[in-house]
């Protein structure tokens, strides 16, 4: 889900080659990088679609998300690096956590059961990512922290 130029997809496609990787993405133009960059990777399908249409796929093992998680109010307070990525692909809405909240309640069925969903967090939204996940009925839910020692992403199961 919010896959951009599909690279966390993509890779996840080339390393477990027996799977099947559907990355969906909303943006034209990402999305045009992500056609580019699966050409040649057979088990990886694109779908150019908004995940709040709920695009139909298969009962997934796992559901990986990168998806924008900026507060609306900060993204013209980020560094003008940042502020040239579309805004589509920053704000995550008036607290930063929308995509979050729609993932993990309308995807829940897309998962096998026992299967994980994984998110990448910003910096200090773990313990609220980790709320919605426990009122959702996710379970055995983990912060994990990135190379600086960073929590940055999510990780649960569905019971």
């Amino acid at each position: 889900m919010c896959s951009g130029s599909g690279c966390i997809g993509i890779s996840i496609a080339k390393k477990v080659k027996a799977s099947t990787v559907y990355l969906v993405e909303k943006s034209e133009k990402a999305f045009s990088y992500l056609l580019k960059n699966a050409k040649d990777v057979p088990n990886v399908n694109s779908l150019n679609k908004d995940i709040f249409a709920l695009p139909q796929i298969e009962k997934a093992d796992i559901i990986v998300s990168n998806p924008p998680y900026i507060n609306s109010g900060d993204i013209d307070l980020l560094q003008k690096e940042v502020q040239r990525e579309p805004r589509m692909a920053l704000d995550g809405g008036q607290d930063g956590l929308d995509f979050y909240r729609f993932i993990a309640e309308n995807y829940k069925d897309y998962l096998k059961d026992g299967g994980a969903l994984l998110f990448e967090i910003g910096e200090t939204q773990a313990d609220a990512v980790a709320d919605i996940l426990k009122s959702s009925g996710y379970s055995d839910i983990e912060i994990k922290n990135d190379i600086y020692g960073n929590a940055r992403i999510a990780v649960c199961r569905k019971r």
